[in-house]
């Protein structure tokens, strides 16, 4: 389903208060819409929201939260990257396939991540 987007004119009238409460408007009709999908780059793993509330929350909404709650930025994806701070006995392909969890969970003399 996609998000309701009526065409707003440029200016409806010449009060600023009308043409205001018309965008206010269809700003909050955005965000009252729902879905059915998450827009989080990574649902499970990037994102402290329930799915459930995820799935009901319009995209607008899920856009407003902070991206260290909500990652809903493509650019600071952090699947498939490795969070090691130093030289690893890891070889590099695990590191970027294993999740952020596990990496920190080894030992700071194979893996460190602090």
């Amino acid at each position: 389903m996609t998000p309701f987007k009526p065409s707003i004119p440029k200016r409806i009238s010449s009060t600023p208060q009308v043409n205001n409460l018309l965008v206010h408007n269809t700003h909050f009709n955005s965000l009252t819409m729902s879905t059915s999908t998450s827009h989080a780059v990574d649902p499970v793993n990037q994102s402290a929201v329930p799915s459930s509330i995820q799935k009901k929350a319009p995209e607008g909404l899920e856009k407003t939260l902070p991206d260290s709650v909500h990652n809903t930025d493509p650019s600071k994806d952090e699947r498939y990257v490795s969070h090691a701070t130093g030289p690893s006995m890891v070889p590099e392909a695990i590191q970027k396939a294993a999740p952020e969890g596990l990496e920190k969970a080894l030992p700071e003399s194979i893996h460190p991540t602090n």
